[in-house]
């Protein structure tokens, strides 16, 4: 085991000289050379010193100094010169072992020895033994001292502490009796103290075998208990494991008299029950006990007329709950008498309308209210149609906001006395007859909004329409013109195209040939469907399709998609992790191809991610190509364009991906610096993993699925390094 000691030196007899040279020797097997104390030879030459040299090495050290200027002021002068050696030994034997002194004086060139008080010597040093310090129980989330030894105090990463110290010598020690993690909600208590003492603090001896001294803590965790009413109690720090219980005085509190009151409800967060007396709570970790309240407001609920009977709902009702009031739509009854009736127009809330016909209403309780149901005299309305069929299916009419189908017509509606209906006929009435729907022709009777000052009739006349459909077959998504003239108007064809026509009517149409692409020409080859001619006129009397049917043949291969994983963005920490990129080619041709091909990241200077080899591809056949991309050696750059080439017998196709980025590791909002918004934004995500609400797929800087400290390693490791 190693021990340290020191040597002291003492220069005397000095009369005004230029400098000194002192070598010392030892036996280098056993004892090593640590440090020399230089400092008290100020007191040689007050006007200052300089090293010459010095060197040491394995049994030796020597040190040459000159003054910087003499004066009469040092003559006889003397000081003491320290040097601290370790030495190699075992068990408990004394070392003896000499060490040999020479000093020259530099001013006659080291030929006068210069007497000193160090000579030749044999030096004994005591028995030394080895105590380690540690603890047991103490979690990593507390960082202050945990224990204190002769003074010094550690932390829990400086444990386990060891010692070597002379046999029979005394030290202290003292142990922290409570240790406050770092969150305030989990403090680690001491219970024992067991090896070479069993106390908390004290003073102990070293033995001759030595030993250890080992504080065991046991954890605790707190217990808050949170409610704004009936006195809770609990909250207290308990024993990990242990059974705790959340408290109130009393469950109803009167907030104001005939007003407001509160009502407990049940305890949640980490409390259960609907008691005063919660659920019995295992302290497993920290717990906050919640005690849930519910507010409650009265509400009236009046009618005008006054004279109307009373509507249902005056009672007492939870704060932030809803309340449904419904008011009868007709007083005295639904048909009248007379062709009039009291009809439901409109509730108010404390004087404010909630919209007229709204019925029922809903009312948020979260404060005292008083709702009112008004009433409006009404007369008789009747809308009707005509030349609709029972496969109508969708709204014909919409009345002051209600829509009405064909089965719910004609309608007779009452209308409020004086006031204006509005209505709307549906433009279009679907069918459930495939290919059928229903266009408006006219509306006869009072035009919308019609003022009521009497019975009104009015009556929307349709006639049937039918869907026909045009499309072409054989053509590619490399023709992209008009490839149809349909009624002496041109279109786009690629995508199928309709038209509803009336029932009857007649309508033209002409396919174009040939039909010249990007990449082949299509010829127009048949008609099927409702004509099979080219050019053709056509009478409607029901729903179909017109299809010109082309052909063309073509040799194509294209690289249909370029992806990234672990994350699907053009983005990259540089070397943090080998980014997998997945390259997939199609054949879009008519004829198998024999297929090669690469991924570049430069593609202009040379720079390879990787190449595929030769392969062949059946018509409509993909294939798909991994590529494994070691970015350690590639230089950042933000708007790489990375270039995937698939090239077979009659050609070759290219895709880019622009703007591709070789990032800083640790520039998560990818600015081109590395500082505290990263560090941010990776501590915001700090724990989470894909599936977490906190989740940044950018703060996982080395693609491992989680922000962990290897992630905030790497971002602090580039700290303040930008492009």
């Amino acid at each position: 085991m190693g021990t340290t000691f020191s040597v002291s030196v003492t220069f005397s007899n000095f009369s005004n000289f230029a400098g000194f040279d002192i070598n010392l020797t030892w036996d280098g097997s056993i004892i090593s050379f640590v440090s020399a104390d230089k400092t008290p030879l100020n007191t040689l030459w007050p006007g200052g010193w300089t090293t010459v040299f010095e060197q040491s090495g394995a049994g030796y050290y020597e040190l040459a100094a000159v003054a910087l200027a003499t004066s009469a002021s040092n003559a006889e002068a003397s000081a003491l010169f320290n040097v601290t050696f370790q030495a190699d030994r075992s068990g408990s034997s004394p070392l003896q072992t000499p060490i040999h002194f020479a000093l020259a004086q530099l001013s006659d060139t080291m030929s006068n020895p210069i007497p000193t008080t160090a000579t030749d010597g044999t030096y004994t040093m005591s028995a030394a033994e080895t105590v380690v310090f540690g603890e047991l129980g103490v979690g990593s989330d507390f960082n202050g001292t945990v224990l204190a030894v002769d003074g010094n105090n550690f932390t829990l990463s400086a444990l386990p502490a060891t010692f070597t110290w002379d046999v029979g010598s005394n030290h202290t020690f003292a142990f922290r009796s409570r240790c406050l993690g770092s969150a305030g909600t989990t403090r680690y208590v001491w219970m024992s103290t067991s090896g070479l003492s069993t106390a908390q603090n004290g003073t102990f001896i070293v033995p001759s075998a030595g030993g250890s001294i080992t504080g065991n803590y046991k954890t605790q965790y707190s217990l808050t208990v949170v409610s704004p009413y009936g006195s809770p109690g609990g909250a207290d720090w308990y024993d990990s494991g242990s059974t705790a219980y959340a408290t109130l005085a009393n469950g109803t509190v009167i907030i104001t008299p005939g007003s407001v009151q509160a009502v407990f409800t049940g305890w949640s967060g980490g409390a259960t029950g609907t008691g005063l007396t919660s659920n019995p709570i295992i302290m497993s970790g920290p717990m906050t006990a919640v005690a849930n309240w519910i507010i409650q407001y009265n509400l009236t609920v009046v009618t005008n007329p006054s004279s109307l009977p009373p509507i249902p709902g005056t009672n007492w009702y939870d704060n932030w709950t809803w309340v449904n009031l419904t008011a009868p739509q007709f007083v005295p009854n639904a048909t009248g008498v007379g062709g009039v009736r009291y009809n439901f127009t409109y509730w108010d809330l404390d004087g404010a309308s909630q919209g007229l016909g709204v019925n029922p209403i809903s009312i948020q309780m979260n404060e005292a209210h008083v709702a009112t149901a008004h009433f409006k005299v009404q007369c008789l309305v009747t809308f009707g149609q005509t030349g609709l069929d029972g496969t109508a299916t969708s709204t014909v009419a919409t009345v002051n906001g209600s829509a009405y189908t064909y089965g719910t017509l004609p309608l007779s509606e009452w209308i409020d006395n004086g006031t204006a209906i509005s209505y709307l006929y549906s433009s279009v009435v679907s069918s459930s007859s495939s290919g059928q729907q229903f266009g408006l022709s006219n509306v006869t009777g009072q035009a919308s909004p019609a003022t009521v000052t009497g019975p009104i009739i009015i009556t929307g006349n349709y006639v049937a329409q039918y869907n026909i459909t045009f499309s072409l077959t054989g053509v590619g998504n490399d023709f992209t013109g008009n490839s149809a003239t349909i009624d002496n108007s041109s279109y786009i064809l690629v995508l199928p195209t309709s038209f509803w026509w009336n029932n009857g009517s007649t309508h033209s149409f002409a396919f174009r040939s040939p039909l010249v692409g990007l990449m082949k020409p299509y010829f127009w080859n048949s008609t099927t469907g409702l004509s099979n001619l080219q050019n053709d006129s056509i009478v409607i009397t029901g729903p179909g399709n017109v299809i010109g049917n082309y052909v063309s043949n073509v040799h194509s291969v294209i690289v249909a998609s370029v992806t990234f994983f672990p994350y699907n963005i053009p983005m990259v920490y540089q070397g943090c992790y080998n980014l997998t990129i997945l390259v997939t080619i199609r054949n879009t041709g008519d004829y198998p191809e024999s297929t090669w091909g690469g991924l570049w990241h430069n593609y202009t200077a040379g720079e390879s991610i990787g190449t595929f080899p030769a392969g062949e591809l059946s018509v409509g056949q993909s294939a798909t190509y991994s590529f494994a991309w070691d970015t350690t050696y590639v230089p950042i750059n933000y708007s790489y364009t990375l270039t995937a080439i698939v090239s077979y017998t009659e050609g070759r196709n290219v895709m880019n991906v622009p703007n591709f980025q070789v990032r800083i590791p640790g520039d998560v909002n990818g600015d081109g610096r590395v500082d505290m918004r990263d560090i941010a934004l990776v501590a915001r995500a700090f724990g989470s993993n894909k599936t977490s609400s906190n989740w940044n797929l950018y703060a996982d800087i080395n693609g491992d699925g989680v922000v962990n400290m290897r992630d905030v390693a790497l971002a602090a490791r580039h700290f303040g390094q930008q492009v």
